[in-house]
């Protein structure tokens, strides 16, 4: 039922609160058309503006890239410093222990972490390691010094990093491999067929050593193999262990080849801090163990559903069969749970974000609270603009990365005229679904919207990229609706006269041919076309582009209908025919309810009467059974309406043919309906696939916190303690007060708390 009911919330939150820069995290913007980033502590004050157009969680090291809004990408640290000035774009940022990493398509720029210049260098890999570092020339490696000169020759057909005094290298001639010696450079051969898995060297001493089929540790000072070739998978060492698959079964090894945790499991993962994922040997199907490097149990669960996939910040996730995210401390503590939550990213040792019915929260995974909601919420004179999510998985690419649609666009409420509301939102909804007008065949689409009104039109347009890495591209087309009565204009043929081609070929840049702009868009102060280009790695264009070219109206007279409908709407006249949106007169914002009416308001369970909501006015049972009926969407339709019913007939037999009304009597239906009643209605609206039994215990234990329980009559304390319980009733200065009446406010409380 929840995660129905939070599919319904648009909520919104905002901090702007100046904070200082410890456990930062970064945040997009919730309100302007263009998509920004900022950073926020984790009190929810926000640390900087929004100001960059992208932003990277701090990693350990207590450093982030920012790109600002020209293209350009940065280093900060965790105090806000620059430690890396604007560079050009690159194609990542890595960082090392001690330096870090710029990579371009034909070089890599390095610095310290101080932010200072270590230079500029070919291809290599990784990182310098005892004053060298792999480089490539020509197709061959080598190693390059810190003044950029092969200090060994570019010989080899592959190469690894020193690690300590040798390092492992290909031979380009013999096809084998060796270890190459820093102190002359001179290579020792490794056994006949015999190849590496990794180009690493751990313990200064010991290589994962392979025969084609098999894997075996070897000892380079020994020269010696520390076992056999029994093992048919072996991954790179974490602090001095690995993974490893012996007869189908994994288990974990040391560098010395002795077994740290037997070979019993089918699966195991590396989670980090010397964490492990397990799963299987003697445990039931389906539970999933978490295990240190001594096979020694941190935390076990029967109702794994997805997670375990690593430790940041000495904290890990998992999913349960029940829609619910835990959180966990990396010594299996419990730390906080989320309801129909999933897509969780641990950002800081206090703070994760996760989506919830759609919508993406920051929360507090020590406490349980929510930081902030960065949904956009936004009002123009006719109308408000709250956001909804859609999602759409489309599977695996060909590199294994997940291929899905997740798209924000704009829920338009408070239209008087709620037909031609219906109308735009549909409108909305079935662009943003439809998505590019190019077919896109297993491609992701991500990203937000844009809206302006000009005149008595409504533009909405995509502010997305779909596709990753080479050839994605932007999407930014638009649609244009009249806000009168929810007719969408096509600008090209509505708008446009037959002479408009030539006009506009002659205001936009003669070198670009006019088929390679994207479809127009009203805007306030004239037409504007885009120039987009997709990313193209070979140009060095490491990302898509998208370059606007405004046309004002004064240049556009020629090429234009000004009889049409559609400009006539752009001049906004016949803005009488649209009714303004109105808040309640009655219902300020510092009414104790003011929220609750407002969301109850905009999700059109609840409606006010002219400019006044009445929230002082008792609220009947046929009225909370009608806006019941409304909130699980029952279908009333075929429900027949003998002459002279009451205006509550459909909503009322609807509800009694659910059973929402069971165990109310049909003389209470009509008279003001008291709280125990509308408990017992709440709960008859849970399925019982959503209700764990209490038992008589734990009822009185949840409701003798209330100093009147014992007056809740005995048939409606299992009801009371249901809702007590999921804190859709909390009561006031201690009193339940089971028999009183409720007012349209409480009721609007009541189901906002449902929300």
């Amino acid at each position: 039922m929840k995660k129905y009911l939070l599919s319904l919330l648009f909520a919104a939150m905002v901090f702007v609160v100046p904070a200082q820069a410890a456990h930062l995290f970064p945040v997009k913007q919730p309100f302007n058309n263009t998509s920004l980033w900022a950073y926020m502590d984790e009190s929810g004050s926000l640390a900087t503006s929004f100001q960059y157009s992208n932003a990277s969680a701090f990693n350990e090291q207590g450093l982030a890239t920012v790109t600002d809004i020209y293209g350009f990408v940065s280093v900060i640290n965790d105090q806000l410093e620059t430690i890396i000035t604007p560079q050009t774009a690159p194609i990542s940022v890595d960082f090392g222990t001690d330096m870090i990493a710029f990579r371009y398509k034909d070089s890599s720029v390095y610095f310290n972490l101080d932010g200072t210049s270590v230079g500029t260098f070919p291809v290599t890999s990784g990182f310098f390691s005892e004053g060298l570092i792999p480089a490539q020339k020509d197709g061959l490696w080598g190693y390059l010094n810190l003044n950029g000169e092969f200090e060994v020759e570019p010989i080899y057909k592959s190469a690894g990093n020193f690690e300590g005094s040798y390092a492992v290298v290909q031979l380009s001639d013999l096809n084998c491999y060796g270890i190459l010696n820093k102190k002359d450079y001179m290579v020792c051969l490794l056994p006949e067929n015999i190849g590496v898995k990794y180009l690493r060297i751990w313990n200064e001493d010991i290589i994962i050593a392979s025969n084609s089929e098999r894997f075996a540790l070897y000892s380079l000072s020994t020269g010696e193999f520390l076992s056999d070739f029994i093992y048919q998978e072996i991954t790179e060492f974490e602090n001095g262990y690995a993974i490893a698959r012996m007869n189908n079964m994994w288990g974990i090894i040391d560098t010395s080849g002795r077994q740290a945790v037997a070979f019993e499991y089918y699966d195991l993962s590396y989670m980090g801090d010397g964490l492990y994922s397990a799963r299987g040997n003697s445990t039931p199907t389906g539970t999933c163990s978490i295990i240190d490097t001594s096979g020694n149990l941190v935390y076990r669960t029967d109702v794994y559903a997805g997670g375990f996939n690593n430790v940041s910040y000495g904290v890990f996730w998992h999913g349960t069969l029940s829609n619910q995210i835990l959180f966990l401390s990396k010594n299996g503590s419990f730390l906080s749970s989320f309801e129909n939550a999933e897509n969780p990213e641990i950002l800081t040792e206090k703070v994760a974000k996760i989506t919830v019915g759609g919508k993406i929260q920051y929360v507090n995974i020590k406490t349980g609270n929510i930081i902030y909601i960065p949904e956009r919420e936004f009002s123009f004179d006719y109308f408000k603009v709250s956001t909804a999510t859609y999602e759409k998985y489309l599977g695996v690419d060909n590199n294994g990365n997940d291929n899905e649609w997740v798209l924000t666009y704009p829920v338009i409420y408070g239209m008087s005229n709620k037909v031609v509301q219906d109308k735009i939102n549909s409108q909305i909804q079935s662009f943003f679904m439809e998505g590019p007008a190019m077919p896109l065949v297993d491609q992701s689409l991500t990203g937000s919207f844009g809206i302006s009104q000009v005149g008595r039109l409504l533009i909405v347009w995509a502010d997305c990229v779909y596709g990753t890495g080479n050839g994605s591209a932007i999407w930014n087309d638009s649609i244009t609706i009249d806000l009168s009565d929810g007719t969408q204009y096509n600008l090209l043929t509505d708008l446009f006269n037959n002479n408009y081609t030539d006009i506009i070929r002659g205001l936009l840049p003669k070198e670009i041919p006019i088929y390679m702009f994207s479809s127009p868009r009203v805007t306030s102060n004239g037409i504007s076309f885009f120039y987009n280009l997709s990313q193209d790695n070979k140009s060095e264009r490491y990302s898509p582009s998208s370059t606007e070219y405004n046309l004002p109206y004064s240049s556009l007279k020629k090429a234009i209908q000004t009889d049409s409908e559609c400009y006539q709407a752009l001049l906004g006249n016949g803005m009488e025919d649209i009714n303004q949106y109105i808040d309640y007169s009655d219902v300020p914002e510092s009414h104790w309810a003011y929220n609750a009416i407002k969301q109850v308001t905009k999700v059109e369970l609840m409606q006010g009467d002219s400019n006044n909501f009445s929230p002082d006015k008792t609220i009947t049972g046929v009225e909370a059974a009608s806006v019941m009926v409304r909130l699980l969407k029952i279908d009333t339709s075929t429900i027949l309406v003998p002459d002279g019913s009451p205006w509550y007939y459909k909503e009322v037999t609807a509800a009694k043919n659910n059973g929402i009304l069971d165990g109310i009597s049909e003389e209470t239906l009509t008279k003001n309906i008291t709280r125990a009643d509308t408990m017992q209605i709440i709960m008859n609206m849970l399925s019982s696939e959503e209700l764990e039994p209490m038992t008589d215990e734990e009822i009185t234990e949840t409701l003798s916190s209330f100093s009147d329980y014992e007056q809740i009559p005995d048939e409606r304390k299992a009801a009371a303690a249901i809702c007590v319980s999921q804190k859709f009733i909390v009561g006031s200065d201690g009193l339940i007060s089971p028999n009183d009446t409720l007012t349209r406010a409480q009721f609007a409380q009541i189901l906002s708390n449902m929300l």
